[in-house]
């Protein structure tokens, strides 16, 4: 419902008109008013309460009157309310002109009767949508993030970040459908899905007077039950009349549906709680049901087929969706995140299985915020992150339990844990609270204080307790340990249950050690009578069946005879003439390895002279060795930056000129910085907080200190001008040129000041700015905003010119000395130059990375600055990228200074001056930005998507790239092959062909299962599914499918020599597929259940390597017999991603790319590592990798795809271009 907030005067007319529009909304049905007088709570903070309403008022409406025009705290409500961008309703209650602060904003006319006033408020908030039923009320005293517990209806109000998914999904129903229908939402565990229903779609419906929501049921112990009480008194097909109730479309929701694939009742002929529902659709006038699940499983979907009219695959959320999940939430409560917690927690948050970490780190951030108004990076770092909160939580809960160690904690905790088969993953299930006690009670009550488990109330019943996530079983080291360990204990326990379920006649006994692991697993535990008859039978069994086997071992032991050796040969060693040439080349080596590894300890033209003498010996004697000392070298540069402060999160702003040095705008207000020893010298200190500076270009800087006063430096005179009238409320942006200075605030205002502190020029802004600039002769002013609109001021007429930009969100402006030209960046790095006289925009240049700050250098360089800390300089006359170098551990709040030495703010407050900024990394080369997908195929061609707007784009080795849009919606892979073959898969399970000017042929259905990979075999096109199938595409049709796994999806597809297809699943197998006999072959599963990611093979085609999420890389040899047992080659701290191999120069080694942030090149004979790990560009990380050709990509969490170079050859080449020397030596010829 819309929240309206009442600003009014305190003198009583006034107070006593904003009571009677209070009164008035109260009538109309507006039940969120906030009225000072009658809402302020007692003994409480009132300014507090203030803002805080403000922040979430949905409209702002101001009693106008010739008292309240002039109040300050009327100037300050509506000041704030246009920084949070609410709109203003101006009511004017005395016969006044238009409210000049609000500008041009349309205002209602004066009516002198009250009636009257009343209509219009009434009539003008529902002709600008804010009806009394729209939007959800929300208490701002409740805390806004749930932490483990998925939103419930009750937090609608600040669930966000899932605007178009709950449009989708409620597309998929229809309640006019006759007989009703089923909807399947699937998902990986923690992408969203309960909340999704629950807190977007649900309460929405709810408003809805066609649809009667009956509510969301989980499986457990009395799931039938409850399902049949859901369901009792609804009409059935037979039912003669219907009343109004009955006509309304009966909806229920069943959450955590893949729990029933452990239902202890269930049986090879199905699982009796999907029965029910079944004929309870076909009994039923109208019914719907959403079934939510993380696995797409036929036992699921086959008993309600008929029924099913839509699958919904719901997927992690981007970084856009992931700043609404953070910020909104607060904002709705009156608090405000800082910038650079909001770029931690969105760093942190790689995948859509993260988000329950996201939502508990909030949630223990917000429980012990330092300060009521904000969450800030005190209170980030007090929590420990994103990926180490659920082990501080647990630590939290053991705490209670001080005569429990953790081992036996986590061992009560797996009983809520269930393996159905030993390629499903672990799913959660509830049990009763009954049958636990002692210390497992104990276990269960201090981990329910935690909100880990969660216990329900069960109709008629004992209460159930349950996971409150199944990100539980992955972030709680102990608990993923015990569940790895016990993986083959679970699935035997579920299959005992679930056979002693079976009549006694259709029993499969157990034998050997798995019947006495079930024994053991099943001693001293309370046993349902089914299970233990069940268990004395394979007992018996095993008894009669030892009886035997002794007796056959007696004759057995009788007919051996012992085997005589025929013979003893003499085995005659032949003396192998050892060639004594090898000590000529074992010189080399030496001499090389010397001249390698004296280079990593030079500098300047010393190490450059070393660095060549080892390149001459890598040409002459190329060897492992050599090569990772000369890696080495290469990885190993030394930044060019110098640490100034430290780390001072109260330093805003920076400014440096020749004639000032460096100064800092900061919590003690204006300082100097020396730079040879890094201290901090105070030039004005006492006059409060340091909000902005700037650097004029007559080498003086001038400052704004706490909101009011204007600091002017010229060499050692320091002069204070306080400022005109009218204060100033927050300043956000200042620049200066000779004599003039630019200043924006909150209000939102702008102005021009002279070196007096005197407002030359002034104007009442739409919205806050995000920067300005200021042309030379200073009779030129620019600001950007966060809608994308550009405007620039005329200081001499006061002229206005508003520009649209094609972006949004812009966060840096710049201003040609003449004022004749602007240019603005966006968070999104779109760079546009604006001609203010002419064509208004020029075609937008992309820079990698997410920005956030941005500053005009010189000689038409602008720097910009990342949210992942890291800086681009951009030649603004070419567009070209000139260096891409950093970085901050936080991101970049400020820049200032000159191409050749800039100095740079990061929001953690780093200060760091670069001098010669550095290029690129050394191995590798950006050549895309914001991309979602890529790869590379066999002619060395590379394929790109865009993560925006889903454009192809083709960058062959050699010539211009070419883009298109041949797909509508979000491809969901991609894959390049030879001879500029293309192919893209779409979110609906079909491919499309692409040819050489990137149009679509006939779309090809292949499966009605998520396509995850792709993978040209000559001219055909090999597809793997999320349901375990492979399919072949020959032209525009479907040539043969084959099923490699049910149910475990093909993540990953590598061509092989031979025409073959290896592949790799979600859940660890890897297998061939032989196009010749359609024969699969299942290599094994070495990989410890964790996804695969990448696959290679050798040229001989003999050896397959697969990298996945256990960290490790693996060989299998496909000339063994099955099972293959691999043989580890590569190991890392995190999950490794693209695999590349690469010989040349007599060397052969494996490439490996982790999301630990690092590449890795290692000898695969030995399977030792060959040199220094080679780091991501600004320390970003890895999401996937690919290769083909010579080609090694990567894309990492910003969208940034980069090219290395990674051969011997390469890496010789590599060297030679970073040779300083005048002379190229001979070496660096080829």
């Amino acid at each position: 419902m819309s929240a309206v907030f009442i600003s009014h005067s305190n003198v009583a007319r006034d107070q006593a008109e904003a009571e009677a529009f209070g009164k008035a909304l109260a009538d109309a049905g507006y039940e969120n008013v906030f009225l000072d007088v009658t809402s302020l709570l007692p003994m409480r903070d009132w300014e507090m309460q203030l803002h805080r309403q403000l922040a979430v008022a949905d409209v702002v409406v101001f009693v106008y009157s010739a008292v309240s025009a002039d109040s300050a705290w009327c100037h300050r409500e509506i000041g704030i309310a246009r920084f949070r961008n609410r709109p203003v309703l101006v009511v004017p209650i005395d016969d006044l002109e238009p409210f000049t602060a609000l500008g041009s904003l349309h205002q209602l006319r004066f009516r002198p009767e009250t009636e009257q006033r009343h209509k219009e408020v009434l009539a003008a908030l529902r002709r600008s949508g804010y009806e009394p039923d729209a939007g959800f009320k929300w208490d701002v005293d409740e805390p806004p993030y749930p932490g483990l517990d998925s939103f419930e209806a009750d937090r609608a109000a600040v669930f966000f970040g899932r605007d178009q998914d709950i449009r989708d999904l409620e597309s998929s129903l229809n309640p006019t459908r006759r007989g009703g229908s089923v909807v399947l939402l699937a998902g990986a565990s923690g992408t969203g899905k309960s909340s999704l229903v629950k807190a977007g779609l649900l309460p929405r419906l709810g408003r809805r007077p066609e649809w009667l929501v009956l509510g969301v049921l989980e499986p457990g112990p009395n799931f039938r039950s409850d399902l049949a009480h859901a369901m009792d008194g609804l009409p059935t097909a037979a039912t003669p009349e219907a009343s109004e109730e009955e006509v309304r479309a009966p909806l229920l929701v069943l959450d955590q549906a893949e729990r029933l694939l452990a239902d202890p009742e269930r049986t090879e002929q199905g699982i009796p709680a999907l029965d029910d529902l079944a004929a309870a659709l076909a009994r039923l006038r109208s019914l719907h049901v959403i079934m939510v699940t993380k696995t797409v499983d036929t036992n699921l979907t086959t008993p309600i087929a008929d029924r099913l009219v839509a699958k919904n695959l719901l997927v992690g959320m981007n970084r856009r969706q992931l700043f609404d999940v953070v910020t909104e939430p607060a904002a709705r409560a009156g608090v405000t995140v800082e910038t650079e917690v909001v770029a931690r927690l969105v760093d942190e948050t790689p995948s859509g299985d993260a988000l329950p970490l996201l939502a508990i780190t909030l949630a223990k951030m917000w429980e012990h915020r330092s300060r009521s108004d904000a969450l800030r990076i005190q209170d980030y770092q007090y929590v420990g992150g994103v990926m180490t909160i659920l082990e501080g939580v647990t630590r939290t809960a053991l705490q209670r339990l001080p005569r429990v160690s953790e081992d036996d904690a986590a061992a009560t905790i797996l009983t809520f844990v269930s393996v159905v088969d030993e390629s499903a993953e672990p799913i959660s299930v509830a049990r009763r609270l009954d049958s636990f006690t002692g210390t497992q009670r104990d276990v269960i009550d201090a981990f329910a204080e935690q909100r880990l488990v969660t216990i329900r109330d069960a109709t008629g019943d004992a209460p159930t307790v349950a996971l409150t996530h199944d990100a539980l079983m992955t972030s709680w080291q102990s608990l993923a340990k015990a569940i790895k360990d016990e993986h083959a204990q679970l699935v035997l326990e579920n299959d005992v249950r679930r056979e002693a379920r079976r009549g006694e006649g259709e029993w499969t006994l157990l034998t050997g050690q798995r019947l006495d692991d079930a024994l053991a697993r099943f001693r001293n535990r309370e046993v349902d009578e089914k299970t233990v008859r069940y268990l004395a039978a394979c007992e018996r069994a095993r008894d009669e069946t030892a009886a035997a086997r002794e007796r056959a071992t007696r004759l057995r032991i009788q007919r051996r005879r012992w085997s005589v050796l025929a013979a003893v040969g003499i085995v005659v060693a032949l003396v192998a003439s050892v060639g004594v040439v090898v000590l000529r080349r074992q010189n080399t080596q030496i001499a090389a390895l010397e001249q390698a590894a004296r280079a990593v300890s030079l500098s300047g033209s010393r190490r450059d002279a070393a660095l060549t003498e080892a390149l001459g010996a890598v040409r002459r004697s190329p060897d492992s060795a050599t090569y990772s000392a000369l890696l080495q070298v290469l990885t190993d540069q030394p930044g060019a930056r110098q640490y100034l402060a430290g780390r001072d999160s109260h330093i805003t702003d920076a400014a440096w000129t020749d004639g000032e040095g460096l100064v800092l705008a900061s919590g003690g207000g204006v300082e100097r910085v020396d730079e040879r020893t890094a201290e901090r010298q105070a030039i004005v200190s006492g006059a409060g907080q340091g909000d902005a500076v700037a650097a004029s270009k007559n080498r003086s800087v001038v400052a704004m200190v706490n909101d009011e006063r204007l600091v002017m430096l010229e060499g050692d005179r320091t002069k204070l001008v306080p400022a005109e009238s009218q204060p100033w409320l927050g300043i956000v942006a200042v620049d200066a040129v000779g004599d003039h200075i630019g200043v924006a605030d909150l209000t939102p205002r702008i102005s021009v000041l002279d070196r007096s502190g005197r407002s030359t020029a002034s104007w009442t802004t739409k919205r806050v700015p995000a920067d300005l600039a200021i042309s030379d002769d200073g009779l030129s002013l620019a600001a950007v905003d966060q809608t994308g609109e550009a405007t620039v001021f005329d200081v001499r007429s006061h002229a206005v010119k508003v520009f649209e930009t094609s972006s949004s969100q812009l966060v840096g402006v710049t201003m040609s000395a003449d004022g004749g030209a602007v240019t603005t960046v966006s968070s999104q790095g779109l760079v546009e130059s604006i001609r203010t006289a002419g064509p208004a925009t020029s075609r937008p240049v992309k820079t990698p990375g997410q920005a956030t700050t941005a500053a005009f250098l010189n000689d038409g360089v602008l720097a910009i600055g990342h949210q992942d800390g890291s800086i681009a300089l951009l030649d603004q006359r070419t567009d070209n990228l000139l260096a891409l170098f950093g970085s901050h551990r936080s991101a970049v709040r400020s820049i200032a200074g000159t191409s050749s030495r800039l100095v740079s703010v990061a929001y953690d407050g780093e200060v760091v001056i670069w001098d010669g900024p550095g290029a690129v990394p050394l191995l590798g080369v950006p050549v895309a930005s914001q991309t979602q997908l890529a790869d590379v195929g066999q002619d060395g061609q590379l394929v790109t998507v865009d993560e925006d707007d889903w454009t192809v784009t083709v960058r062959p080795r050699s010539g211009s790239p070419k883009s298109g849009h041949p797909v509508d919606d979000g491809p969901a892979a991609v894959a390049a092959g030879s001879a500029g073959q293309l192919a893209v898969a779409t979110s609906r399970g079909s491919v499309l062909t692409l040819d050489q000017d990137l149009v679509p042929g006939r779309e090809i259905q292949v499966s009605t299962a998520k396509i995850l990979s792709l993978e040209w075999v000559g001219d055909r096109l090999a597809v793997g599914t999320a349901a375990g199938e492979l399919a072949l595409v020959h032209g525009d049709q479907v040539e043969r499918r084959v099923q490699a796994r049910a149910g475990d999806g093909i993540r990953v597809l590598q061509s092989l020599p031979d025409g073959s297809v290896a592949w790799g699943t979600v859940h660890g197998v890897v297998g061939t597929w032989s196009l010749r006999s359609d024969a699969v072959r299942t290599l094994g599963a070495g990989h410890d259940g964790r996804e695969v990611a990448s696959l290679a093979y050798d040229d001989s085609g003999r050896v397959l390597y697969s990298g996945a999420d256990d960290r490790q890389a693996l060989a299998w040899r496909l000339s063994e017999s099955d099972p293959v047992e691999p043989t580890k080659v590569a190991s890392h701290e995190d999950a490794v991603i693209g695999l590349g191999l690469f010989a040349g120069d007599g060397q052969s080694w494996l490439a490996t790319a982790s999301q630990d942030r690092s590449i890795q090149l290692w000898d695969r004979t030995t399977a030792t590592p060959v040199g220094l790990a080679i780091p991501a560009p600004d320390g970003t990380r890895f999401e996937w990798a690919a290769t083909g050709a010579d080609r090694f990509i990567t894309r990492d969490t910003v969208g940034r795809v980069i090219a290395w170079d990674l051969s011997p050859s390469g890496l010789v080449r590599t060297a030679c271009k970073v040779l300083l020397a005048s002379e190229r030596p001979s070496t660096c010829v080829s």
